[in-house]
């Protein structure tokens, strides 16, 4: 399989990984050359894909499209290059049009019976607020009264605000076309200060009935977006009820490694060979292994736990085995030993032997690096 790879910010990076893991072949496309995917590809072509205007002999002998860019102009590039070279793309342009506005997904959500947080002014304070058009924790912000700020935010309409929910948050992908759905694995999210996620566990920590609820409620947004890709649901655990408060229709970052690493299901994988009707093994959770996978950033003599922003502002990636015991780590700690990044993936066949093996990496990382100690022994912290 040859696939080109249009973005390679978070959601290239993980396209470009789970392409690795599937052994298939990569061109990653993006404008700007030291994007974070650049040495995770097998070759790179330097184009802004809102300038393109047909041809490059770059393109040919692709099997699939993979769109990892959120810019409407360039999606609209994306496709019109998949249907100019007749190439299979994995863009849903209708139910991205819904995902991509938090204001028309929840109206969305409220038509199909699934619950979402109360809206402003119908809820009080403490209230969080998101802009209506981007996807996860950027510029989302909490307020506990009324300001200036918020009220020149609300006033301005781009922006949803709604009540802030306490409690656990829980993710969810779906693939597939309409009649061939499936729900793949619940994972767990941890933030940081900024709202950014920073850990993914797996499997989730949910009972097995909010896992099954979870996985119905899932099924049911897709089809009524009629999804034909790939669909991430994100929800909060608020007493016993899951309540929605984000879907995008895109291959999103983080959790299909998660996945991945727990299950040995490749999202990106299977769901292409649902779009080329190939034969697939039926899905099978019942030995997934336990995975921790997060973030640091080690920075004069410490080290800290941060959103994948901080991977998304790093340069000179690459994929190491077995970097200080963990299982796989994408990093530029050889780049810049005395500022870098990791996202590192732990796994084993109990919870304990994975934290046993997380904590001794950190351990051999702060002695190799000269940081200070305290690096937290828990995961949910």
């Amino acid at each position: 399989m040859h696939a080109a790879i249009v973005g390679g910010r978070l959601q290239g990076l993980e396209a470009c990984y789970l392409a690795r893991k599937a052994g298939w072949r990569t061109l990653l496309i993006d404008k700007a050359l030291h994007t974070p995917a650049y040495h995770i590809c097998d070759r790179f072509l330097q184009l802004d894909m809102r300038r393109w205007k047909g041809g490059l002999p770059d393109l040919q002998g692709l099997d699939v499209i993979i769109p990892a860019v959120e810019d409407r102009q360039a999606l609209e590039a994306v496709a019109a290059m998949g249907e100019a070279l007749g190439i299979p793309c994995i863009l849903d342009r209708k139910a991205y049009f819904v995902s991509s506005s938090k204001s028309r997904s929840y109206a969305m959500l409220q038509d199909v019976g699934v619950p979402i947080p109360q809206q402003w002014p119908e809820c009080g304070f403490p209230v969080i607020i998101k802009p209506d058009g981007e996807s996860g924790s950027k510029h989302v912000q909490i307020h506990g009264h009324m300001s200036q700020e918020l009220k020149s935010k609300l006033d301005g309409g781009s922006w949803v605000a709604e009540e802030y929910i306490p409690g656990s948050l829980h993710s969810i992908e779906v693939i597939g076309v309409p009649g061939d759905y499936e729900a793949i694995q619940v994972t767990d999210l941890l933030l940081d200060q900024d709202l950014d996620c920073k850990r993914v566990l797996a499997p989730s920590r949910l009972d097995g009935w909010l896992t099954g609820r979870f996985r119905e409620q899932a099924l049911r947004i897709a089809e009524a977006v009629g999804l034909h890709g790939v669909m991430d649901v994100e929800a909060i655990l608020h007493g016993d009820e899951l309540i929605t408060i984000e879907i995008d229709a895109r291959l999103p970052s983080q959790t299909p490694t998660a996945v991945y690493w727990s299950s040995q299901c490749n999202i990106l994988e299977r769901f292409t060979s649902i779009l080329l009707g190939e034969a697939r093994e039926p899905l099978d959770m019942s030995r997934s292994r336990h995975v921790v996978y997060e973030h640091i950033h080690v920075r004069k003599g410490s080290l800290a736990f941060r959103g994948e922003g901080c991977i998304a502002r790093a340069a000179s990636l690459r994929l190491v085995v077995g970097f200080y015991g963990a299982d796989e780590a994408i990093t530029n700690a050889q780049a810049s030993p005395d500022d870098w990044v990791a996202t590192l993936i732990f796994a084993g066949s109990s919870f304990a032997e994975v934290q046993s093996k997380r904590s001794r990496c950190f351990g051999q990382i702060r002695d190799a690096f000269g940081l200070e100690p305290g690096v937290p022994s828990s995961v949910y912290v």
